[in-house]
């Protein structure tokens, strides 16, 4: 039985694997939809009145499909999200990679359809598949992953001590009052 499994459950074979391989596409899929959107995929040349010569304009892929650029990096940030959720707040993570995934694909999709160049839209597509992959499969396998120790859970608020220190007391219950979160002080 692995330390972060619940009580009485041990952890699936290739369960860290999976998580891992998981939060990985969705990095990658997000880091790597969201800088192909920041590329030229369109580029016009537009003419101007003599005697100023033809102006080229350059649209990037977060000026055609904004919505990509956002949703790749949730894409990103989500798969790092896997790591600090578990139960029901990964499945939640898990539903919103599904869902930022379709819209990074549809971005490049929506890229690839009109007079753009052919590779940075297709790779906002790969981009969006590994967010997309990602969000599945935590969506499916997502509950038995390893979650976090409790090490990281704030502490819980510690019951005061009825006893006053006042300023005979031994240094050391002193500190004990400070360590309770007492002001010795007062």
């Amino acid at each position: 039985m692995t330390p972060s499994a619940p009580p009485g459950q041990s952890e699936p074979p290739g369960s860290r694997r999976a998580l891992t391989v998981s939060v990985l596409a969705a990095v990658v899929g997000g880091a790597a939809a969201y800088f192909t959107t920041g590329r030229v995929w369109a580029s016009e040349t537009v003419e101007r009145v003599a005697p100023l010569p033809p102006d080229t304009v350059h649209t990037t892929g977060r000026d055609l499909v904004p919505w990509a650029a956002a949703a790749a990096l949730v894409g990103a940030a989500g798969g790092l999200a896997l790591l600090a959720t578990r139960g029901r707040g990964r499945l939640a993570v898990a539903a919103l990679l599904t869902v930022a995934g379709l819209a990074v694909a549809a971005g490049g999709v929506r890229g690839l359809a009109g007079d753009t160049t052919f590779v940075w839209p297709l790779l906002c597509v790969a981009g969006g598949v590994l967010v997309l992959a990602a969000g599945v499969v935590a969506l499916a396998r997502g509950r038995g992953w390893a979650a976090m120790g409790a090490r990281y859970d704030a502490p819980a608020p510690r019951a005061k001590a009825p006893a006053a220190v006042g300023p005979d007391a031994p240094p050391a219950a002193m500190w004990d009052a400070l360590d309770r979160g007492d002001d010795p002080t007062r």
